[in-house]
């Protein structure tokens, strides 16, 4: 994730990346790999949030530019019409649909082939796109962030450490005696 420079000079990744092995991969089956659990996903996108605060950090310190495009089409792929058709029979399940969401439906193809031709036109070694499978939704957000750090030369910026003034003394303050409106200690 984040780079170093060595006593060269030159880059290198460092010895331990946040991302695990599995995750950092990049791996196409035709089998579907197992559902990864949320407490798996939790773990590994906390180590990923970690990260992003980190090039967060150097963005701000060097006041480099990155841009990130995210293009994507509702109910893609196959997954998508089978989520689709299962909320239109699930009464428990109303969104609205409006119709122009209908007719897109039904032009699943004219868009993929505006997407084949905006790919051939615009795909370049200084702008590329990267295509995510998103059929895994947990796997397909790891996937991504950790392609995204992986992409941008970050560092980690040093950061001073934050010293707290010493707080005042209550002193002669006293809690006023209002009926406050307590949100519920549901948990």
């Amino acid at each position: 994730m984040g780079k170093k420079k060595d006593k060269k000079g030159k880059r290198q990744a460092q010895a331990e990346s946040p991302v695990s092995d599995s995750a950092s991969k990049s791996v196409t089956t035709a089998e579907p790999r197992p559902k990864m659990s949320s407490k798996e996903f939790e773990q590994e996108m906390e180590k990923l949030q970690v990260e992003l605060v980190k090039m967060q950090e150097w963005v701000r310190a060097t006041g480099a530019k990155v841009c990130v495009l995210f293009e994507g089409r509702d109910t893609a792929g196959k997954g998508g019409v089978i989520r689709l058709r299962a909320r239109d029979e699930d009464p428990r399940k109303i969104w609205k649909l409006t119709p122009m969401d209908l007719r897109s439906y039904s032009r699943w193809y004219d868009y993929s082939r505006a997407r084949d031709a905006m790919f051939a036109a615009t795909d370049t070694p200084e702008t590329p796109w990267y295509v995510v499978d998103a059929n895994d939704k947990r796997r397909a957000r790891l996937n991504c962030i950790a392609h995204l750090l992986s992409q941008v030369p970050y560092e980690e910026v040093p950061r001073k450490p934050v010293k707290f003034p010493k707080r005042q003394a209550k002193g002669d303050y006293v809690d006023p005696d209002y009926p406050y409106r307590m949100v519920p200690a549901i948990y």
